[in-house]
């Protein structure tokens, strides 16, 4: 698929599941072995007690209402995780060097998590100290 087209169906969805309360703080297209042809979006929540059923479920409903503009996105492609899982964690600083919003990330070790290739979709800003 067209990379472009995996970060512009991301951002909606990530857009349309924070208009409905379901805060996502960051977004990756990741596959974790190099064998692997498909995808996975990789969805950070902000709230670490949400019920995963009912998230799975409003990506399903968002999908279905919007198969059409997230470009064929399937639900079984997206993977919710915690917002300090070590993948998302490490897209954080390296969001913090540089943005790599749609650049490739190849054969990284976020903690003791190995990925072969990663998309930054998505990163919620660090909030600005008072």
């Amino acid at each position: 698929m067209d990379q472009a087209v995996l970060v512009t169906s991301a951002r909606f969805l990530v857009d349309e599941l924070n208009r409905e309360g379901l805060a996502v703080t960051s977004a990756a297209w990741v596959r974790d072995e190099e064998s692997e042809t498909s995808w996975r979006l990789w969805l950070a929540l902000a709230n670490a007690d949400v019920d995963l059923h009912d998230a799975y479920m409003r990506v399903a409903t968002i999908v279905g209402r919007d198969f059409g503009r997230l470009g064929g996105l399937e639900p079984g492609r997206v993977k919710l995780v915690r917002n300090d899982h070590p993948v998302m964690l490490g897209i954080r600083k390296f969001q913090q060097i540089r943005d790599f919003t749609g650049k490739n990330l190849r054969n990284n070790l976020f903690g003791e998590h190995y990925v072969f290739d990663v998309v930054p979709v998505f990163v919620e800003p660090e909030p600005v100290a008072s």
